[in-house]
């Protein structure tokens, strides 16, 4: 049995087509993969960077609030004594008592560091 010229053209032509469309498959299965990969890393870095950029806001807000809350506490400390300040009837005796007792307190510090000190100086001689 004689195949014509016609025929052996014919079946490699077709041999040719098969085996490209078998490299289109294998090529676009490894390239699927490929791209799976790829989609799945960029997506972690891009999740990695967005909880970055929510923890640096959720800081953020945090610090502001600490700094509204103080500010509130500090202002209501300062409108507390301000209260105080201005129920106070002899404001000049009050005054004077607190400086009395202010330096007394410093005085007693200062001689007790300096007793301290030469107690060290004692120990060292």
């Amino acid at each position: 049995m004689r195949i014509s010229f016609r025929t052996k053209l014919a079946i490699i032509f077709f041999t040719v087509i098969i085996m490209m469309v078998l490299f289109l498959f294998y090529s676009l299965n490894i390239n699927k993969n490929i791209y799976i990969n790829e989609i799945g890393h960029s997506s972690i870095i891009l999740a990695e960077e967005m909880f970055k950029r929510m923890n640096q806001r959720i800081f953020y807000l945090t610090g502001q609030l600490q700094i509204e809350m103080h500010t509130e506490f500090i202002q209501k400390n300062v409108s507390d004594s301000n209260d105080k300040f201005s129920s106070i009837q002899n404001l000049n005796k009050y005054i004077q008592e607190n400086e009395e007792n202010w330096m007394n307190l410093h005085l007693k510090k200062v001689r007790k560091n300096t007793e301290l000190f030469l107690k060290m100086q004692m120990m060292l001689l």
